[in-house]
Order: structure tokens, then sequence, then C-alpha cells
């Protein structure tokens, strides 16, 4: 399959042709996707249904129904899942080592994230005529539920539409994608929805640093007059751009709409340092009072300093760095600040010399281990609008104004 290089200034995003254009299969002919998989006859009908859902989870199933005219002997699929949604199959194992048939795997690559792949390629799993299939899905997710995309039956990379449908025409891309917020670990992103033969469902949404090619959030629902998502965990003092992709409930998704570059801003974390105790050679204890001034929990806090000593131990915190330049971060028990909570972090060292503690603090928050998350947000969130007005989204331009 062809690969695409898109870049702005320093910014990259690397992508398959599928994850940027919307286009689902690879477009092969039947008998050599026969050869390459062993699938023997037929076409397929894939379907998704989410059998429940309780808020962080869910259960799901699979359908995948004959509807040709010959029995499929030998079938895999495979579909794309939203970032945010993790997937398990149940009753079958993982693929791996020993195990290459009747299992189930994940994919995950630059621009390809979270696709699920089930293969039963044997010849003694048969789909007769009008006979239907099914694999039972379960998982948790974070932020709003997302349908799969770039669903394939009866063989892998074998494009079908994902709810039994027809539909195979993707939107139209969304217009107008604007910043309406920037904080130190959140992005308020928003944009002029996009359009479809049928309806667009959802938004699809990516991100990229200077450091890091796309990498996938998760999805939103369509809302209207307009579509806003809250984009957290983000690190902070770090250039962003992001990418919508809508999508059909066929699982069709169009073409990249992008964002202006923003620059997240510096944490509003006050630091100070007190010494509780001396004692000769040098030896002290003191602590660190660590402050999140800011409206919005602060996730993966952590601080920068100078310092001419050494530590012995540092507790409610974790220490990197020296000598001269050190980095307390966030303990894994309390990652997040929440907002005008001050956190102590202990510690006990040796001065150095001069005998000076600790001083120069710069915060930061955010980590590129840590994926962002999208939580679709209400188009006025945020606007306080004086005596007499109230919010209203003016048409298709989707600014959120104050009005009479």
């Amino acid at each position: 399959m062809k690969t695409w290089m898109w870049k702005t200034g320093m910014l990259s995003l690397v992508c398959l042709t599928a994850a940027c254009n919307g286009q689902g299969g690879a477009g092969s002919d039947d008998d050599a996707v026969t050869l390459r998989v062993g699938a023997l006859g037929g076409s397929a009908r894939f379907n998704f249904v989410k059998t429940s859902d309780w808020g962080t989870g869910y259960n799901a199933r699979v359908d995948i129904t004959n509807n040709g005219s010959t029995a499929i002997q030998g079938w895999s699929t495979d579909f794309d899942m939203p970032r945010n949604v993790q997937v398990n199959v149940s009753n079958l194992p993982q693929c791996g080592g020993a195990v290459t048939d009747d299992c189930w795997s994940i994919v995950n690559d630059i621009g390809v994230e979270n696709i699920v792949r089930i293969f039963h390629t044997g010849s003694a799993n048969t789909i007769a005529v009008g006979q239907t299939k099914s694999e039972f899905l379960y998982g948790s997710y974070e932020g709003a539920f997302g349908f799969p995309t770039h669903c394939g039956a009866p063989l892998t990379g074998q494009s079908t539409p994902c709810n039994g449908s027809n539909d195979v025409a993707a939107p139209t891309p969304a217009t107008n994608v604007r910043i309406f917020g920037t904080g130190s670990g959140l992005v308020d992103l928003f944009w002029s929805n996009a359009t479809d033969n049928v309806g667009v469902t959802g938004y699809i949404l990516s991100y990229a640093t200077r450091e890091a090619p796309a990498l996938e959030i998760g999805e939103v629902p369509f809302t209207t007059p307009i579509t806003r998502s809250r984009i957290t965990r983000l690190q902070s003092d770090t250039d962003y751009i992001f990418f919508v992709f809508a999508r059909d409930a066929a699982g069709n998704v169009s073409s990249l709409a992008q964002s202006p570059i923003t620059h997240t801003a510096r944490p509003g974390i006050a630091v100070t340092f007190n010494t509780t105790n001396t004692w000769q050679g040098g030896g002290f204890q003191g602590e660190f009072h660590v402050t999140n001034n800011e409206s919005v929990p602060l996730d993966n806090w952590r601080f920068t300093f100078s310092f001419t000593g050494s530590f012995q131990s540092v507790w409610n915190g974790t220490v990197t760095g020296g000598p001269g330049t050190f980095t307390i971060s966030a303990p894994a028990f309390h990652l997040t600040l929440p907002p005008g909570e001050t956190w102590v972090v202990g510690a006990t060292g040796l001065f150095g010399n001069p005998a000076t503690p600790p001083s120069g603090f710069a915060g930061a928050v955010g980590s590129p281990a840590v994926r962002a998350l999208a939580t679709p947000q209400d188009p006025c969130l945020g606007l306080v609008c004086p005596n007499g007005l109230h919010c209203s989204v003016l048409g298709d331009s989707g600014i959120p104004t104050c009005v009479p």
C-alpha cells in the first residue's frame, strides 16, 4: 500500500492511504486475495452491533454474513476501532507464537492504530450461503464511544460497509477547523460540520507535534450547529496541529481537515521550598509545596529547578537529573493536581557549596507517553455573556457569540 507524507513547517503526518483518504480495502482481485489468505469463494456483509454500554465499557458483536452465491471456506475480517476504545475478542486467543489461526490481533502503526484482525482461514471454517458467523467483543473506553471504520470481510483488507448497508460514499471533509481556546494542557477545538449522503455520525481526531507524527486521539459524536471538542492530557509549552476526519454510520471516512498550529501555555504551577531541619555536615530535610493555580486539573505535572546539592531520598514525588539541574515529577498515585490543590513533596539530602536551597522552579505538564483525550463540549462552554445577552452560535461560522 502506498504511503504519503504531509508536512507543515516541522510538523509531519505520515499515514497510509486508508487513514488519510478515508478509503478502505486493498483493491486486489478475488484470485489474488484468495491466494493470499486461503479463502475460497463468496462475498460477505459486515455488521457491527453494540449490544450494551455502561459509560466506561461496552459489549458488541460482529456479524459476517455470506451474501454471495457460493460457500466461503476460510475467512477473516478486520476493522479499525477509535484509539480511545479498547477491544478484546471473546472465546478466541490472541495470535502469536504457535497460534496463527482461529485467533485475533491488534495492529498499531504510524497513522494506522487499533485495527482489529480476526482469522479463521482454515478450510474447515465455512460460512454457507446466507449463513452468519458472529464474533463477540468487549472492552473499556474513555471519552465518547466510537464505532469502527475501514471494515473488511470475508478477507482482511476487502472493503465493505461496517453497518451491513450498501453505503460506500464518504462524507465531505469538515471545514473551518479552529481553536477556541488553549491552556497549558488542553485545547478547545471546533469546526463546521461535514455533509454526507446518509448522515455524518462522528469525527475521528488526531494530532501531531514537532517531535511526533500523527497520533489518533479518538472519536467525538456529531452535534449541531457545529461540533466542538476539548482535547486534554497535552504537553505544556508545545506546538500542536489537529486533524479532523468525518465518518458516517457505514464507516466511510472523509479526507482530513486540519487546524492552525497552536502552542500550549506554560502551566500555572507555583513551587516553594522550605527547609524543615538541618544537621551537621550539610544535611537537610525539606518540603516542596506544589500548587495548581489554574482552574482545570493538571495531568502528569512536574517541575525543574536548580540545586547545588544532592538528594538522599524523596517521597510523594520522583526525582531525576542532577547534578545542578533536577526534575521532580508526580508520583504514580497522584498524577493529577486538582485546581487550587497544594501537594507536598518531602526530601532529604546534602546542601552543596554554596549551601543554597533549590531555586528557579519551572513547571510543566503532560507526557509524550500518555495519549491525549477528546471529549465533546457544548459550543458555548466557557463564554460568559454580560447581563441581557446570551450565547449563540452564528450560522455556519461556528463562532460562539454573545447576542441579545
